[in-house]
């Protein structure tokens, strides 16, 4: 099998520059990102609504909401 290298020598000036190009977007496409930390800033943000209905209650009215 062919390095990429050998295949690249064979292609003109613009496909290699095509070639670069496609790599950096999948470099870009499938780069990894680290998880970023829960910051929970929507904690308590329905206790106005604890009195008005049970858990169970406010989960499907939150699914209507949505």
């Amino acid at each position: 099998m062919e390095t990429i290298d050998v295949k690249m020598q064979e292609l003109p000036p613009a496909l290699q520059q095509e070639v670069v190009d496609f790599i950096d977007f999948l470099k870009v496409k499938y780069r990894i990102k680290p998880p970023q930390k829960l910051t929970f800033s929507w904690a308590g943000c329905l206790r106005d609504f604890k009195d008005q209905f049970t858990a169970v209650q406010l989960q499907k009215e939150i699914l209507k909401w949505r």
